[in-house]
């Protein structure tokens, strides 16, 4: 239910909730001590809002945002592979 209660330390965090919840779950981050952080949303993967890219920034979380995770996965399903081939004949793949 929260991420301050898992009881490991951990390092990085996937972040899928819903848009108005990111900021909470950011903080549960910050207080956990992660500092690298994926979030995707339910919009299509749109961008995080720029009050949220500031709270990354001032509390020194590197973010990932806008990428589905699964188009990085070799053995993801089809759609997902496509997406990820889409992403680099187009230029926008990340390096």
């Amino acid at each position: 239910p929260s991420v301050t209660e898992i009881p490991e330390a951990v390092s990085t965090a996937l972040v899928m909730v819903p848009p108005p919840q990111t900021e909470a779950v950011l903080h549960e981050c910050i207080k956990k001590r992660i500092f690298l952080i994926w979030i995707v949303n339910d919009k299509g993967f749109e961008m995080i809002t720029p009050k949220t890219i500031e709270m990354c920034r001032h509390n020194g979380i590197k973010f990932i945002s806008g990428y589905c995770p699964l188009m990085f996965l070799p053995d993801a399903g089809f759609i997902h592979r496509f997406h990820g081939w889409l992403s680099r004949f187009f230029g926008t793949y990340p390096a």
